[in-house]
């Protein structure tokens, strides 16, 4: 059996880097180090009391076998081989435990490694190999994320299927590229910023980075927090302590993104245990890879179906931290911010305070909704038709306050057709039971 890809959690208390951090501040300020070097010193800064531990096995399997040069006999072999499996009937669990030693043995035949299983301050790696008759390479390690469900229980509480595992593979192979070329944009930014909303916006563009290029094995949040910072100290606004409300919806916009431009760029996430030939399938891993390489690269030069992604994505966090700024009194705002304050606080407010129905339904049904599944399960039918009204207008509630949000970070003001979307939401949502008291008690907050 194969040797399971796991490490241990990431520990150590995040209060101890972030002090490390503060009393490190002056110091940095005193540097001029572009962002991608200035990053990876914060990482140390911010990582370097914790505990990160990988063991030889995961690092010595990547090592020898991800991301083989194109052509390799022995990928390609096993390419051909799970590629006979499946035709033969064999699902995916099936293949990789019958193929992952298979292929880590025929790799060490042939390939000599050298492990550094670090993580602080470099870009994720497990160390170099040499393969015979080729010149030695860095290999960077894979990360990947999951969104939900479970591979092991596949059916809900009623018998119905749940959805597995949705994973998305981060890209390895041109990632010391992608990530330069990254850095080169906000620092370009930065370079011609002289008040602090620019400084914002060109901190914006590098914190979209975080999610969808996952530079370090781990620890990430962590350096990009400090990094947004460093970037406000620059402009003489000293942060003690984020909000950790700030920092969950600040950092979720990275992730957002990051599913959307895979969606723009035609790489989607893989289902279930299909995602456990990504390591083993030369044929799976490198058209995968290559999609996110141009889709990454569509972001960053604005082209294509990504064009206008970062911007959209830059925007949001612009106006996220704008706000937050001026909540918390570290900035003061405009007359027109604070009308735009105001109308986002209703639609985000009235976000938060969905009726309970919602998610309980929901969760229960395992993200499967169907009106009868929902009558299985208790709910009667006036419960269920109410479900979907309001399932439909938080869809087009979330829409609203993106987009809305969006076009408070361009210019700080509510365009007509934003406060068109607004009023036309809230005359329908008016027409549903519940919703309109909570509205009312929104909008009344907002006016004090």
């Amino acid at each position: 059996m194969a040797v399971q890809m796991q490490f241990d959690a990431f520990k150590g208390d995040p209060a101890v880097g972030w002090n490390k951090f503060l009393s490190s501040r002056s110091e940095l300020l005193r540097d001029s180090a572009p962002s991608g070097e200035m990053l990876k010193r914060l990482h140390r800064i911010m990582t370097g009391h914790c505990k990160f531990e990988v063991t030889p096995e995961v690092a010595s399997r990547e090592l020898y076998t991800l991301d083989r040069p194109a052509g390799d006999p022995v990928s390609r072999g096993i390419s051909q081989e799970a590629a006979r499996m499946q035709s033969e009937g064999y699902d995916a669990t099936s293949i990789y435990v019958t193929l992952a030693d298979v292929f880590l043995e025929s790799c060490m035949g042939n390939t000599t490694i050298e492990i550094d299983i670090s993580n602080m301050s470099k870009l994720r790696s497990y160390g170099s190999r040499k393969i015979r008759n080729r010149p030695a390479e860095h290999v960077m390690a894979s990360t990947f994320q999951a969104f939900g469900g479970n591979t092991q229980d596949v059916k809900n509480a009623a018998g119905n299927p749940r959805a597995q595992f949705l994973v998305l593979f981060h890209i390895t192979t041109g990632l010391p590229e992608l990530y330069a070329s990254w850095c080169s944009v906000s620092d370009a930014l930065l370079g011609r910023a002289t008040t602090l909303d620019e400084a914002l916006r060109a901190e914006a563009v590098f914190q979209s980075s975080r999610a969808i290029l996952h530079p370090f094995l781990d620890g990430n949040t962590r350096a990009y927090t400090a990094h947004l910072a460093y970037t406000l100290a620059r402009f003489g606004v000293f942060v003690e302590k984020f909000d950790q409300a700030f920092l969950e919806k600040y950092h979720r916009l990275a992730s957002d993104s990051q599913k959307q431009v895979m969606r723009a760029g035609g790489s989607t996430c893989i289902v279930g245990d299909h995602a456990l030939l990504m390591g083993l399938v030369d044929d799976v891993r490198r058209p995968y890879m290559a999609k996110t390489r141009a889709a990454l690269q569509g972001v960053i030069n604005n082209t294509g179906a990504q064009a206008g992604i970062l911007a959209h994505t830059a925007n949001q966090h612009f106006w996220v931290a704008k706000q937050w700024l001026i909540e918390t009194g570290l900035v003061k705002p405009t007359a027109e911010e604070q009308e735009a304050i105001k109308a986002v606080g209703i639609l985000n407010g009235l976000w938060t305070r969905r009726p309970e129905l919602l998610a309980t339904a929901y969760a229960q049904s395992s993200g499967v909704i169907t009106a009868s599944g929902l009558q299985q399960l208790g709910f009667s039918s006036s419960d269920v038709d109410l479900f979907f009204r309001q399932h439909a207008l938080n869809e087009r509630l979330l829409l609203v306050t993106e987009e809305t949000e969006a076009c408070l970070g361009q210019e700080g003001r509510l365009t007509a057709d934003a406060k068109g979307k607004i009023a036309a939401f809230f005359s329908e949502a008016r027409d549903i039971p519940g919703v309109r008291e909570r509205l009312d008690e929104l909008i009344a907050e907002q006016s004090h």
